[in-house]
């Protein structure tokens, strides 16, 4: 496949599918938007055990708002709400094994990040996630019947991931 480029050349095997949902001058923004919902829904599951919905909307709302506004249509918002929709079914499935709230949360997510950069940052909080549950594990701490929340772990992970320069 051929993509042009900004300067009018063609590049052979360059996607030409934006990286970011947003355009660049909306970016930043969008991450310290991102940064402020992921400390609220880490909070909330960490605290409470749950993820507050209407934040969420909220969060969604305010996503699907950016991604119109820049001009990249409705396909977008379907591709970068699909995860989060498998996510959703198999919470289903499972009777909530994994909550509804994390399908919700990775949803909101993928609005913010795209897809390739959504998928990221949810497998680094699952190695994190994991490496906490293997600790708690060795420590006597957790056990098959602790529930995990998933909400630190993706703050951590999206934390992370700025500092290294990913998201």
């Amino acid at each position: 496949f051929i993509a042009q480029s900004d300067d009018g050349i063609q590049k052979r095997g360059q996607s030409s599918a934006p990286l970011y949902a947003v355009p660049e001058k909306g970016r930043y923004g969008m991450r310290l938007w991102l940064s402020i919902f992921l400390t609220i829904h880490a909070a909330t599951d960490a605290w409470g055990g749950y993820i507050y919905l209407p934040v969420i909307w909220i969060q969604m709302v305010t996503g699907v708002a950016v991604i119109v506004w820049s001009g990249a249509g409705t396909g977008t918002v379907f591709w970068q709400l699909l995860p989060g929709v498998g996510v959703f079914a198999v919470s289903m499935v499972s009777r909530e094994k994994i909550g509804c709230g994390d399908a919700w949360l990775l949803m909101a997510t993928g609005l913010y990040l795209g897809i390739w950069q959504q998928l990221q940052l949810w497998c680094a909080a699952s190695i994190l996630a994991f490496l906490w549950t293997i600790s708690g594990m060795v420590a006597g701490r957790v056990d098959k019947h602790t529930e995990i929340v998933l909400a630190p772990f993706v703050w951590l992970g999206y934390l992370g991931g700025a500092c290294f320069g990913w998201f």
